[in-house]
């Protein structure tokens, strides 16, 4: 980065954005830490440390040591837009922006953060432990007795929710669902 990009950097003032986007001063730190809201999770977990000139969201792991990035992550704008507006307020350190901004004018956004699409379950799944009797079908008797015969628990069937399949390409095998903290099924 340029030397000049740190001089400005030096003089944005941390507490009054911060402050002024809603910032709450954090009553466990007995430093300048404030807590914002997040635009990307939504949650009250963006620690704000003015002191040490640093931010981080605990949710989405991201984390900065630069004014341009707490803006761009504070009002989600790309980062050369944000580094226009920390250096604004700056131009007589900085000289003239207006070439700043057609040069980061043309930087490409970052991609939108992919959202999760839940794992179908394998056709013709079945639990093991439900309300369906056992003694529906031959599979089923033969993944109740298997599990029996290694000693796995009827409550420890019913929390891993072991299945098995009763047609499709996996007639016949046991199936360990694995969920994700959301309880989505991510993979078998």
């Amino acid at each position: 980065m340029d030397p000049l990009f740190w001089q400005a950097e030096a003089r944005f003032d941390w507490a009054r954005y911060v402050q002024e986007h809603g910032g709450v001063r954090s009553i466990r730190s007995r430093m300048d830490e404030y807590l914002l809201p997040c635009p990307d999770c939504g949650k009250l977990k963006l620690a704000v440390n003015v002191t040490k000139r640093a931010w981080r969201c605990f949710t989405c792991s991201e984390a900065g040591r630069d004014g341009a990035s707490l803006v761009a992550k504070v009002e989600h704008i790309p980062w050369g837009q944000s580094l226009v507006r920390v250096l604004e307020g700056h131009r007589t350190s900085v000289g003239r922006t207006d070439k700043l901004e057609v040069t980061l004018a043309a930087e490409e956004e970052k991609p939108e953060r992919r959202t999760f699409k839940p794992l179908a379950w394998p056709e013709g799944f079945r639990f093991l432990s439900g309300s369906e009797p056992l003694a529906t079908c031959r599979e089923m008797v033969q993944a109740a007795l298997y599990c029996a015969e290694r000693g796995l628990p009827e409550y420890v069937v019913q929390e891993m929710k072991l299945g098995v399949c009763v047609s499709g390409p996996f007639r016949g095998r046991l199936v360990f669902p694995c969920f994700d903290s959301g309880g989505r099924l991510i993979f078998y």
